[in-house]
């Protein structure tokens, strides 16, 4: 029985590659056998923080997702091309070893990866293949986004090209022979109208009750500093400061922007 193991190369940079080594070989792009896949994926040999740590994690958990596809692939298929039977595989338990992939980047990046994941359920209730996503059904989850998920055109936008990314990432993992949103325009993203609160909503708000204080403290600094959420997040005492000249201010560089 053939039998896919996941293997690592060290490489010069510090880091390993991970890739498949199959046995007995397969036959490859052009009909030549070959043992070996290259995953484009790569850990720390030595990680020195946490977030290093969590990141070896993680890449090896979609590693080890992609190695049991490509087990099961072959298991159906013992002669033919790995992706000959990726059509059959869970498009949504790659997207979620996608979204635990991306743990250690920022965590607005993070979380629009997992929201992705709900309103995928929310278009496609059930199991869904790679064979069902073709070109009608990557128009049809745009427009879904777009006119139904209730978002914004700016994150309607946003969804849809990470959900583009999550195909091309497939793509080039093979579980794929192409990107059906290849070709389908995105959502046009409109700049939304600037909302701000006046005094008297201000003095509402700091008298208004909350069951959790650090909240309302951080939602009412939010607002009298114009800072964004992400910003605040990183805010050290150090870039707190003082002068005769300014009085108290902030100094610091936005993350979002630079």
């Amino acid at each position: 029985m053939s039998k896919v193991s996941l293997r690592e190369k060290r490489l010069k940079n510090g880091r390993r590659g991970l890739y498949l080594d199959f046995y007995p070989p397969i036959s490859g792009i052009g009909g030549k056998s070959t043992r070996r896949e290259h995953l484009k994926l790569y850990v720390y040999e030595k990680p020195r923080t946490q977030t290093e740590r969590n990141e070896n994690r993680e890449t090896r958990l979609l590693a080890e997702h992609i190695r049991s596809q490509r087990q099961i692939a072959l298991q159906s298929s013992p002669h033919g091309f790995v992706t000959s039977q990726s059509k059959n595989l869970d498009f949504k338990s790659f997207l979620a070893a996608v979204a635990d992939m991306k743990a250690s980047l920022a965590r607005t990046t993070r979380q629009r990866w997992i929201t992705l994941q709900g309103h995928v359920n929310e278009f496609s209730s059930g199991p869904l293949k790679f064979r069902d996503i073709d070109k009608t059904f990557c128009s049809q989850f745009k427009d879904y986004l777009r006119d139904r998920a209730g978002l914004s055109s700016s994150s309607a936008s946003a969804y849809f090209e990470t959900f583009r990314s999550a195909l091309k990432l497939a793509r080039e993992k093979r579980l794929l022979s192409e990107n059906p949103a290849d070709g389908i325009k995105m959502i046009k993203a409109t700049s939304a109208a600037r909302e701000y609160f006046t005094l008297k909503e201000l003095k509402a708000l700091a008298g208004a009750e909350c069951k959790k204080p650090d909240l309302k403290r951080a939602g009412l600094f939010s607002a009298l500093t114009g800072l964004r959420w992400s910003d605040i997040e990183k805010l050290t005492w150090s870039e707190i400061r003082s002068s005769k000249e300014m009085g108290d201010y902030i100094a610091f560089r936005q993350k979002k922007t630079g």
